[in-house]
């Protein structure tokens, strides 16, 4: 197992962008050991049409490009629809090449059809809920609303790795998101091919009922995850 060396913010919101390059080398020259095989560039930030959130991961084993690489990165994130908020912007360490044990090796048709069954187990076990059933009457759909997660792992010849990520209520948003991230980094060079895709998706029995909502013959069930400490 890698051991993690470091992790900074080299910008968060309300900084200049113009500081990530100085910051990134500033920080490298202290901490980038003769032990350190890698690092991870991230980026975290939300689209605000749906409010799907978002970030992406570039491992790179080449100290001298993670500045510039960071701040590309940064302005890819900026071209997304929505007039995107980005959060922060994060380089990792790591004294093994760390992106060699991740990995997403399905087609989005078996991403599809795995949320879509998972939806339908959710459905059965939330059918017969006192909440739900006093307003199913077993003639009503039931569509669970569910937070969900996509992971997108991408080749680049600029990186040994890319990963994106997309985090939102439906898979179909989290599925626009993680294409126009791809397109975008396509078309700057920073993305050669998709490599593969992993869904994101919890344990069923962690689950529990948030909120109810019927339109004419369909039963809205908003879930969430239970606290750990419950």
């Amino acid at each position: 197992m890698s051991i993690n060396v470091m992790c900074v913010k080299v910008w968060m919101r309300g900084d200049d962008p113009a500081i990530i390059e100085s910051d990134c080398a500033k920080y490298l020259k202290k901490r980038w050991k003769s032990s350190t095989k890698e690092c991870v560039i991230g980026i975290d930030g939300r689209e605000m049409d749906e409010g799907t959130g978002f970030s992406i991961d570039a491992y790179t084993s080449d100290r001298k490009k993670v500045g510039e690489f960071a701040a590309e990165l940064f302005d890819a994130a900026y071209e997304l629809r929505g007039e995107p908020k980005i959060y922060q912007v994060i380089i990792e360490l790591f004294d093994e090449v760390w992106s060699e044990s991740n990995r997403c090796t399905q087609d989005m048709e078996a991403i599809k059809k795995a949320y879509n069954e998972w939806l339908k187990v959710l459905a059965e076990k939330f059918k017969d809920h006192q909440r739900v059933k006093s307003i199913w009457e077993g003639q009503k759909k039931i569509i669970p609303v569910i937070d969900v997660g996509l992971s997108c792992e991408l080749e680049s010849e600029r990186a040994n790795k890319i990963f994106t990520y997309a985090f939102g209520v439906d898979l179909s948003h989290a599925e626009d998101l993680t294409k126009d991230l791809i397109n975008i980094l396509t078309r700057r060079g920073l993305v050669r091919e998709v490599v593969g895709y992993e869904l994101d998706n919890g344990k069923t029995e962690a689950y529990e009922i948030d909120d109810i909502d019927v339109v004419e013959d369909e039963v809205y069930v908003f879930l969430a995850q239970r606290s750990p400490s419950r």
